[in-house]
C-alpha cells in the first residue's frame, strides 16, 4: 500500500494552487484513482484496501472473506461498478459492458466507453481521471469541473474559497464576477454591504469583513477577519473569553483599534498620535523616531531639547502634576524646598532628572543650606 506521506504530499501539491480541483466524493471522501490500484493483488500492497481481483474491483477485506456474500455482491454492483447487476448471486457486468468497473464497451474500441451515442476514451469528461469513491464510481475533475462525471462548470473551483466570488460561470466557460476585473479576475472594482473601496481594497462596515465585505461578523462581533485577529494580531485565551495579543500599534479585543501610545514607554506616551489609519509625531515632537522635544506644556521652557518645568509639574513635556502638596515630584526634596522658600528653585524634566538652580547659599544638588552660611546648631545663616 502506498505511504500516507505520499499521499499528503500528493495534497499539498494539490494544496499549493489557488485552483481547486475535484479530488473527493460528493460524501467529502478522498476519491481513489483506479489506475493506482493494484492488479491481482490483495495483500499489503492494496491502495486504500482496493484491489483488482480476477478481473474486478475489489474491497479486499470483504472480497478475502465474503466472497460468497450476496449482500457483498449487491455492495459491489453499486458502488465499484459502472454498469453491472447481480445475477445468480453474483455482481455481473451489463451485456455489452465489461473491464474491472465494467465501464468498457463492447462496440467501442479497447478500453472505451460509450456515451450516448459516442464512443470516448473514458467516462470522465473534461479530461477527468476514473477514481472511487464511497458509495459509487466518480471523477476526479481539473478546474473548474465538478459533478460525478467532471460535466458540470463549476468557476468557484478556479480560487481558495475565500476569492470564489472573483469567478463566475458564463455558459461553457468562466469571465469574471460582478465585482472584479483584470486579466486573471483578481482586482476589484466593487464592494458589497456599504463597503468602501480604498485603494483597490474594500474598506468594511461594522460587522461586515471579506474581500468584497461579502462575510457577515460571528454574531456579537462588530469587527472580525476571517483569522479573528487584526493587523497580525495572535489568538490568544484570556480570562474571561478568546481575544488577541496585539502588536504595537493595535489595541483592543481583535486588535481592530489604532493605540499610537503603544510604540512607546508609558512616560513618552505623547510622543505618538493616531492619524486615521497609521501614526504620526504628536504635537510637541519631531524627528523621524518622534523623539525630539520642540514644544513644552504648562509654560516649561524648552531649553536644549529638554523641557524646564515650572514649579509642581515634571514629565518630559512638564506633562504631569506633582503630587497635591508637593512643589516638585520628589517628596523629600520637596520638604528641602519648603525650608528654603526664600530661594527662587527651578525644577524640570523627569524625577531622575530633577535639579535645581539656587543662589549661592544653597547647594544645587539637593537644596541644602551651604555650611558656609548656615549654622548648623541655631540654624541662622550667616
Amino acid at each position: 500500500m502506498k505511504s500516507s506521506g505520499a499521499i499528503c504530499l500528493a495534497l499539498l501539491a494539490l494544496g499549493a494552487v489557488a485552483e481547486r480541483p475535484k479530488i473527493k466524493d460528493t460524501h467529502g471522501n478522498l476519491l481513489v484513482k483506479i489506475s493506482d490500484i493494484p492488479i491481482g493483488s490483495c495483500g499489503d500492497d492494496t491502495y486504500f484496501g482496493l484491489g483488482i481481483m480476477d478481473g474486478g474491483l475489489e474491497e479486499c477485506a470483504r472480497w478475502n472473506s465474503e466472497t460468497d456474500n450476496l449482500e457483498y455482491e449487491e455492495y459491489k454492483c453499486k458502488v465499484l461498478r459502472v454498469h453491472a447487476s447481480v445475477k445468480h448471486g453474483k455482481c455481473k457486468c451489463d451485456d455489452n459492458w465489461k473491464g474491472p468497473i465494467c465501464n468498457e464497451y463492447n462496440g467501442c474500441g479497447k478500453g472505451e466507453t460509450l456515451f450516448g451515442t459516442s464512443c470516448t476514451p473514458h467516462m470522465c469528461h473534461h479530461n477527468g481521471t476514473i477514481a472511487v469513491g464511497k458509495k459509487e464510481i466518480e471523477c476526479i475533475c481539473p478546474p473548474p469541473w465538478d459533478g460525478r462525471l467532471c460535466e458540470r462548470l463549476a468557476c468557484w473551483r478556479k480560487t481558495i474559497p475565500t476569492q470564489q466570488h472573483r469567478y463566475r460561470n458564463n455558459g461553457d466557460h468562466c469571465i469574471c464576477g460582478n465585482h472584479y476585473t483584470g486579466e486573471h479576475c483578481d482586482v476589484v472594482k466593487s464592494c458589497l454591504n456599504n463597503g468602501e473601496l480604498v485603494n483597490g481594497v474594500c474598506k468594511c462596515p461594522e460587522r461586515w469583513h471579506g474581500e468584497l465585505c461579502d462575510k457577515r461578523c460571528p454574531k456579537g462581533q462588530m469587527t472580525c477577519t476571517p483569522h479573528m485577529c487584526h493587523h497580525n494580531g495572535t489568538i490568544a485565551v484570556g480570562k474571561k473569553e478568546i481575544e488577541c495579543i496585539r502588536p504595537p500599534p493595535w489595541d483592543g479585543r481583535l486588535c481592530e483599534r489604532l493605540a499610537c501610545w503603544r510604540k512607546t514607554i508609558p512616560t513618552q506616551q505623547h510622543r505618538y498620535r493616531n492619524n486615521g489609519d497609521h501614526c504620526i509625531c504628536g504635537n510637541h515632537y519631531t524627528g523621524e523616531h518622534c523623539d525630539v522635544v520642540k514644544s513644552c506644556l504648562n509654560n516649561g521652557e524648552l531649553v536644549n531639547g529638554v523641557c524646564k518645568c515650572p514649579e509642581r509639574w515634571h514629565g518630559e513635556l512638564c506633562d504631569k502634576r506633582c503630587p497635591k502638596g508637593q512643589m516638585t515630584n520628589d517628596s523629600e526634596l520637596d520638604q528641602k524646598i519648603s525650608k528654603n522658600q526664600s530661594h527662587k528653585l527651578s525644577w524640570w524634566g523627569a524625577p531622575s532628572q530633577a535639579s535645581c538652580t539656587c543662589d549661592e547659599d544653597v547647594d544645587a544638588t539637593n537644596g541644602a543650606w551651604l555650611p558656609a552660611a548656615h549654622d548648623s546648631t541655631t540654624g541662622r545663616r550667616w
